[in-house]
């Protein structure tokens, strides 16, 4: 008996320091089968980046206009997507035209035609490439935050990772490595091709590589030689410079040198999915979105002019 209670005891310590761990909202499970005992997190961070992100990709559209801006501190982004619009209209965003505009229920919405808008955003989200098993169109009017959240970072990630394929950016072959054939390099995923091009501009900056979004970009020293990298050197006509500041780079204060490059990045208009709490911690999701965002921005690269591959490779 003295060994059930004891296990009891570590077990609810155990939940209470797992619930109080920094930016993880903790809540009791939604459904009548999952209430009991059980508890989903959900992280406060991506929330907020998720938020500042639908607010500007959708900041013109006029059938979000009664919708946005959403407060990123509270949680109306949950209430925000439970009529189904936004969520259309943000796979809309990652991939134009794959749902059709006028599909979608905007006026005098009922249960029965938002029930139709988040049945089409969900089957059109399994369309693009979104994993969907175990969301209802309930979860989501209901705004369970983990199967929003979840769902919404599919959907954004579709987007951010749509350019970074050799298929669609042939820029992408200068990355090949020394004596490396092509084929090698389309095999590599979204995530590994980021990396490769991080390191790419960081070799070219004279600074050392990075084999992470989490542990190696904390001190965000990596960050400013690669925003130094792709900033444009108005080497173009129709370009103007924009010069990266290393004011920063010395700070001693992990926080503050975040901020310096955040400031930096914003100038090119990058400053979108990481604060610099998320930078400090190493959020490899929202840090990875940070990167993607910026290839997407100032990708920097120069197909090879002496293209000796086969592009026939690159075709489907």
């Amino acid at each position: 008996i003295i060994q059930e209670l004891k296990s009891k005891d570590v077990s609810k310590s155990f939940r209470k320091s797992i619930n109080k761990k920094q930016g993880i909202t903790a809540i009791g499970g939604t459904s009548a089968i999952s209430s009991e005992g059980t508890q989903h997190s959900y992280s406060e961070e991506e929330k907020v980046a998720f938020v500042n992100w639908i607010n500007k990709a959708l900041q013109d559209d006029p059938d979000c206009k009664h919708l946005l801006p959403m407060n990123p501190s509270d949680a109306s982004l949950f209430k925000c997507l439970a009529d189904g619009i936004l969520l259309c209209k943000m796979i809309n965003f990652s991939q134009p035209d794959t749902i059709d505009e006028r599909a979608i229920n905007k006026k005098k919405l009922t249960p029965f035609t938002i029930s139709e808008n988040l049945n089409l955003a969900l089957n059109s989200a399994s369309a693009i490439g979104c994993t969907v098993v175990n969301i209802g169109s309930q979860d989501l009017q209901e705004g369970k935050p983990h199967l929003v959240l979840g769902l919404l970072w599919q959907i954004i990630k579709v987007g951010l990772f749509a350019d970074i394929e050799i298929s669609r950016n042939e820029a992408l072959i200068a990355l090949l490595n020394e004596g490396e054939e092509l084929d090698q390099l389309m095999k590599l995923s979204p995530e590994e091709l980021l990396l490769r091009w991080v390191n790419y501009h960081l070799t070219n900056a004279g600074w050392q590589k990075i084999s992470n979004f989490s542990q190696d970009i904390k001190d965000s020293r990596a960050y400013y030689h690669l925003l130094n990298q792709i900033a444009p050197k108005g080497d173009d006509l129709d370009e103007l410079p924009i010069k990266i500041d290393f004011s920063g780079f010395h700070d001693k204060n992990d926080l503050r040198r975040a901020e310096y490059m955040l400031q930096q990045a914003d100038k090119l208009g990058c400053r979108q999915f990481v604060t610099p709490a998320d930078v400090v911690a190493g959020n490899p999701k929202l840090n990875l979105a940070f990167v993607a965002n910026l290839f997407n921005t100032y990708p920097a690269l120069h197909k090879p002019d002496n293209s000796s591959y086969d592009l026939n490779l690159l075709e489907g």
